[in-house]
């Protein structure tokens, strides 16, 4: 199925009396013409053969796009035809910078009415019409710039990690997002655009029933987000598996090992975990076709030795693991002790030209953010990814990067190093990002590369 751009008339106004089994409203069009509209005609081909159309009514002095007329032959209905048309023309009016989309159908039309609500479109009026019983809906769907969101479904967690900063969460209680609260905020971000959904906590795995609500939501979207799930994976089974594979969009697993060795691992977590639980967990996602990667803290004096740094990446060579985060220790403010763990990625970029006489290293990338190595031993390559912590990079780094950070108590917090309230995202997610961003444009200069918020 194609939508294209066409000039031409003559097609749609053959196939308009079999759609709307009248002749087509040569009168209105020539009207709007003479009125200045702009009408793009937009064609949906199939086998190169014309089996639907809209007319699009072009505002510039709005920059909103109209629909005003159009069908599907009735041979090819009920196969997604118009439905890929407003996933289109969406993505048409997100390219070429207008602030909305609208439309307007009778109230005879459910099957329409429904898919416009799925997508996301809002009702913003109800006016009489001639046809059905004399209802015309007005819809709209506002275009917003595609947005990532971090999404901590719950502060609980099943192992007890002595760094961890929770996700940025200052209050002491600890909390499950309520399944309703759930689905509201995930209505708000199918309207608003968002493209991908990244599900944290604590260990989401433990509450599953909100990992597979999300699952389960997404998977109605139209425009399927990108899912990705935080987690160490030790509540990882066969059963939820099979639930992850179920999703139509792109899903990836983000697994948090920060050793190999068992004791140390213990040390860390404060949990007693056996290493092979990971060969088992990596063999599992391999056999069912699930992407992943491993996300590790470099932790000063524990695991960034050149014994641990070679025992580690032996093991995910062993297990065909193909990628892998570094990442810089993210002490909070009430976490200064922890300090004494911080390792710079610099040290760990000497570390790794260490690592040569091991492995064949060769730098990709290097950016203020990251530094990108393909780390090969015999026939099996890794790309390893050192991440630079993003106070590190200053506030506005963060604003442009970093995802919309909601937390198990619903708020939006927009940063992990100070207690700030932008809003409850359930009940107003637009009116929470605003609130983040005026936020953010005020700490623009607070923390930089320079300027360590540890101190010196």
């Amino acid at each position: 199925m194609k939508y294209i751009i066409d000039d031409k008339l003559e097609d749609i106004m053959a196939i308009y009396p079999e759609i709307f089994l009248t002749s087509f409203p040569q009168k209105s069009y020539d009207k709007k013409l003479q009125n200045g509209n702009r009408i793009i005609k937009v064609k949906f081909i199939e086998d190169g053969k014309t089996i639907g159309f809209c007319l699009v009514n072009d505002k510039p002095e709005d920059r909103r796009l109209h629909c005003w007329i159009g069908g599907v032959l009735p041979e090819f209905r009920k196969n997604g035809v118009f439905s890929g048309f407003i996933d289109w023309i969406v993505r048409y009016a997100f390219e070429k910078k207008y602030d909305c989309i609208t439309l307007n159908t009778d109230n005879n039309k459910p099957a329409i009415i429904r898919m416009l609500v799925k997508y996301g479109f809002r009702i913003i009026n109800v006016t009489e019409s001639e046809y059905g019983d004399g209802n015309k809906i007005h819809f709209i769907f506002n275009i917003h710039s595609e947005r990532k969101m971090r999404l901590s479904i719950t502060d609980y967690c099943n192992l007890n990690c002595f760094f961890c900063h929770s996700e940025g969460n200052f209050s002491a209680s600890s909390n499950n997002i309520p399944l309703s609260a759930i689905e509201q905020l995930l209505i708000q971000a199918q309207r608003m655009n968002f493209s991908e959904i990244t599900i944290t906590g604590g260990e989401p795995l433990i509450y599953f029933e909100g990992v597979r609500l999300i699952l389960e939501h997404c998977n109605s979207w139209t425009h399927l987000p990108k899912i990705k799930l935080c987690t160490n994976g030790i509540a990882l089974d066969e059963q939820k598996i099979s639930i992850l594979k179920q999703y139509e969009g792109k899903i990836e697993l983000n697994i948090s090992l920060h050793t190999v060795n068992g004791d140390v691992m213990s040390k860390i977590t404060r949990v007693a975990i056996d290493p092979a639980k990971y060969e088992k967990l990596f063999q599992c996602l391999e056999k069912n076709s699930i992407g992943y990667r491993v996300n590790s803290v470099l932790l000063k004096g524990i695991n960034t030795d050149q014994q641990s740094l070679t025992s580690f990446f032996d093991f995910l060579f062993d297990n065909n693991v193909k990628a892998v985060h570094l990442l810089e220790l993210l002490v909070k403010k009430d976490q200064k002790d922890f300090y004494r763990y911080y390792e710079s990625i610099e040290e760990i970029e000497k570390k790794m030209k260490a690592l040569s006489s091991m492995f064949n290293i060769k730098q990709i990338e290097k950016t203020n953010k990251k530094t990108v190595y393909i780390l090969q031993r015999e026939d099996k390559f890794i790309k390893v990814i050192l991440f630079r912590l993003s106070c590190r990079c200053g506030c506005s780094g963060c604003t442009k990067e970093n995802d919309i950070k909601i937390g198990a108590d619903m708020i939006l917090h927009p940063c992990y190093l100070k207690d700030v309230n932008c809003g409850n995202a359930v009940m107003n997610l637009e009116k929470a990002i605003k609130n983040r961003e005026e936020y953010m444009k005020s700490q623009e200069m607070d923390y930089s590369y320079n300027t360590l918020y540890w101190g010196k």
